[in-house]
């Protein structure tokens, strides 16, 4: 066995192009839809270079779409919570904006509701919300709209001694407090 191909091999092989495709052309395949939502996790978690291609090939619309039609298999719902999360990390508008017009957020907060005692679910669902609230007003305006802080709220009453979860939780509700003592970067 050799070596894991890097993110830039990934990308440049096409791979990405076809593993997008393929998930967005076959959303009842669960175990393609689960390997897919790894690869994309695992390019989105390496580089910068990485959000930008997948948002590129319509990996967002393909991890939304996993997330909507197999919110039962956790595995996948993590792995692609945690891609949406570093995706929003970029920090990019472009990517920002993708995120939110494919109904990331309402896909979040669906699998948030629909498993409150999975604690990785949480914790990855807050984080996301967390940095996109953090991210401008507006876009804010638009994550607080699906009840964020009830949200995080719920997650810390269920998962009172995990660390991961009341770490994003309590981000999710600083984003949501209308003082602000700090100007935003």
């Amino acid at each position: 066995a050799g070596d894991a191909p890097s993110a830039a091999a990934v990308i440049s092989s096409r791979s990405l192009v076809l593993v997008s495709d393929a998930m967005l052309a076959h959303p009842t395949q669960l175990e393609l839809q689960r390997s897919g939502c790894s690869l994309v996790y695992c390019l989105a978690a390496e580089s910068d270079e990485g959000c930008e291609a997948i948002r590129a090939v319509r990996g967002i619309d393909a991890l939304v779409g996993a997330v909507r039609g197999h919110c039962a298999c956790l595995a996948l719902v993590a792995d692609a919570c945690g891609a949406l999360c570093c995706l929003a990390s970029c920090r990019d508008m472009e990517t920002v904006e993708r995120v939110i017009e494919s109904r990331a957020v309402d896909a979040v907060v669906e699998v948030m509701v629909a498993h409150p005692q999975e604690g990785s679910v949480q914790r990855r669902g807050c984080a996301l919300l967390a940095m996109l609230a953090a991210f401008d007003d507006e876009v804010s305006a638009a994550v607080m709209a699906h009840g964020a802080p009830a949200l995080a709220v719920k997650a810390i009453a269920g998962h009172p001694s995990d660390p991961g979860v009341l770490r994003t939780a309590s981000a999710l509700l600083l984003a949501a407090w209308p003082f602000d003592p700090l100007p935003r970067p």
